[in-house]
């Protein structure tokens, strides 16, 4: 489902710990269209460098994974969120590949760690200053930006190993059935992935998350799709 698109002449183009990266211009539209619903400019910008920092970061944990192993690997961010590639195929066993989906998350739980500790460092030398101005406010754009961190790391983190193909707990669970070499064990990855999808969706349009309802009611229609072409071919 989630396709690299075509790169472009204006693709952002870096390296971080000599990984190659990517960054489509859909990837600019994706988190502005996030971060719509905010009235401030100063928080719009920062919620759309918080995404980006976050998707680098957990890409970066699938990444540095895939290069432990010997591959070559390139990162590249998009519209649809962020993908670690391998350049050419690479034969894993399936704890390699579980612990190259999972690395992706922890990373960002990690990261979260680290904007904790940012956050009560900060709020301690803050305390001792006899300006307490330093305090980051809740109206404030690093209050802001430190939140924002904090919940695409913790929560995006955790929704991203809920077992819904394609995403990292989807793939954790195929591998667990060993759907790439069983037919049985793919069926029942996309019959979890379906139904799981359309009761997150469900329960995202609940409490007022469109974005996130209509991003898992895609998936949950994608499993269903997968689950009503699949036949012996294997992943």
């Amino acid at each position: 489902m989630f396709v690299e698109p075509a790169p472009t002449q204006y693709d952002l183009k870096f390296s971080v710990f000599r990984i190659p990266v990517s960054v489509h211009p859909g990837f600019w539209l994706m988190g502005l269209l996030m971060a719509a619903g905010y009235n401030r400019m100063d928080f719009l910008v920062v919620s759309i460098a918080c995404v980006f920092v976050s998707i680098l970061v957990h890409e970066l944990g699938h990444a540095l994974v895939m290069r432990s192993y010997g591959w070559a690997v390139r990162i590249s961010l998009n519209a649809m969120g962020g993908l670690a590639i391998p350049a050419g195929y690479y034969s894993v066993s399936p704890g390699r590949q579980i612990w190259i989906s999972f690395a992706g998350p922890l990373a960002g739980f990690a990261f979260f760690g680290l904007v904790i500790a940012a956050e009560i460092g900060l709020l301690a030398v803050a305390q001792s200053s006899p300006d307490y101005r330093l305090l980051p406010s809740g109206k404030s754009a690093l209050a802001f930006a430190l939140n924002q961190l904090e919940f695409i790391n913790l929560y995006w983190g955790l929704v991203n190993l809920l077992p819904v193909m394609p995403l990292d707990g989807g793939r954790i669970c195929a591998e667990y059935l060993r759907a790439p070499t069983s037919y049985k064990g793919k069926r029942i990855t996309h019959q979890i992935g379906m139904i799981v999808g359309a009761i997150v969706a469900l329960m995202f349009f609940q409490i007022g998350s469109v974005f996130a309802a209509v991003l898992f009611g895609s998936l949950a229609f994608w499993n269903y799709q997968q689950l009503q072409q699949s036949n012996q071919r294997f992943y």
